[in-house]
């Protein structure tokens, strides 16, 4: 005759316990960031929505704007790559025609949206003697 089931109590119940918080304590930190909760997300977009925002503020400042001669990065609409091309003009909506710098038998230019636009900015003005760090 098999012995009856009991249910479990003092040691045996305590490391069910501590697994089930180690579980809660990990993912609650977790549920706060935004791709890992799958919120903020655009269905006809894989970036995540405001990562322009982000990036634009980090760059100092949310007003970035462009004009025809300058240099940046932007993602190409045909395979979601960063490119290095020059602002060409504005188009609509706020974006902006890109030209590409070595298109590579594909199209010379895009419209490409302003959040997918980084201006590139080389720092010149740098004295004799100034410390410098790379990133």
């Amino acid at each position: 005759m098999a012995p009856a089931l009991k249910p479990a109590r003092g040691r045996k119940a305590l490391p069910v316990c501590l697994a089930a918080l180690v579980i809660y304590l990990c993912y609650v930190p977790l549920a706060f960031v935004p791709s890992f909760a799958g919120v903020g997300r655009d269905s006809s977009s894989r970036y995540p929505r405001g990562i322009g925002q982000v990036t634009r503020f980090a760059r100092g400042g949310a007003g970035e704007s462009f004009a025809k001669g300058d240099a940046v990065k932007a993602i190409c609409p045909d395979d979601d790559q960063w490119y290095p091309g020059t602002i060409d003009k504005e188009g609509s909506d706020g974006a902006f025609v890109v030209k590409w710098d070595d298109p590579e038998g594909g199209p010379e230019s895009h419209e490409v949206s302003a959040e997918n636009i980084k201006k590139i900015v080389i720092f010149k003005d740098y004295k004799v003697g100034e410390t410098v760090e790379a990133v």
